[in-house]
């Protein structure tokens, strides 16, 4: 850890966690479309790389616009962090829809027989529209 901070290069996680705790409370405020989380990060991050500048010794910087940089840089690996976790903790879903789409085609199946032997019903043996004297048994 010595060589890391030796370097200045302790900031720059720093400032990623930031902005992906940045990215979060973005990504929960609901007047706020996904689209702009990058750049939201991509933004704090540069102020974040700033203020850095000041307020942090061994800070990889030494003038205002490579601070910035390297802020801005460092809020947009929050996102791309971010979606590395997302995907490689994501489950497939594929079997699920799958069983879904499988049980809805049954469904209608299902459907569309018992529509099928209630009008035979009907016109075998002149119904009323209801289901008195319909046993679904016989439908095969």
């Amino acid at each position: 850890m010595e060589e890391i901070t030796m370097f200045g290069i302790a900031a720059m996680p720093a400032i990623m966690v930031l902005c992906l705790l940045v990215g979060i409370a973005s990504k929960n405020a609901k007047f706020i479309d996904d689209r702009w989380i990058p750049v939201i990060c991509g933004v704090f991050g540069l102020i974040f790389g700033i203020a850095g500048l000041y307020v942090m010794p061994n800070f990889p910087a030494g003038d205002v616009i490579t601070a910035a940089a390297i802020g801005a840089v460092s809020g947009f690996a929050s996102t791309g962090i971010h979606q590395v976790f997302k995907q490689f903790t994501k489950t497939d879903i594929s079997a699920d829809l799958e069983y879904y789409k499988n049980l809805a085609k049954d469904n209608e199946d299902s459907y569309l027989n018992v529509v099928k032997a209630y009008n035979e019903a009907q016109a075998e043996l002149d119904l009323d529209d209801t289901f008195e004297n319909f046993d679904l048994s016989e439908a095969e």
